[in-house]
């Protein structure tokens, strides 16, 4: 299980299902890809529809439509996925 907080530092603008990578596991891997909603102090019209998902060794944030992110954000949220050694 992994339980992460981001907070963007600047503004920027993110393409629908665009992947924003946070993290690299070194030396582990998913063995399956996970998604989940990420809970975000972001405005109405954009909450609920943005995750966070991990595959391979990347853990990434994913909105589902294209918008201008504000800075400062915060996104918050857990994944549970089957890992193995690599």
């Amino acid at each position: 299980m992994v339980t992460l907080r981001w907070v963007n530092a600047g503004s920027f603008y993110s393409d629908g299902w665009a992947k924003t990578r946070l993290a690299k596991m070194v030396g582990w891997r998913a063995t399956r890809e996970t998604v989940q909603v990420c809970s975000e102090n972001v405005e109405w019209e954009h909450v609920g529809k943005n995750f966070l998902q991990c595959a391979d060794e990347w853990i990434n944030w994913m909105p589902a439509g294209g918008w201008q992110v504000p800075e400062n954000a915060w996104h918050n949220g857990s994944l549970v996925f089957p890992v193995e050694r690599v």
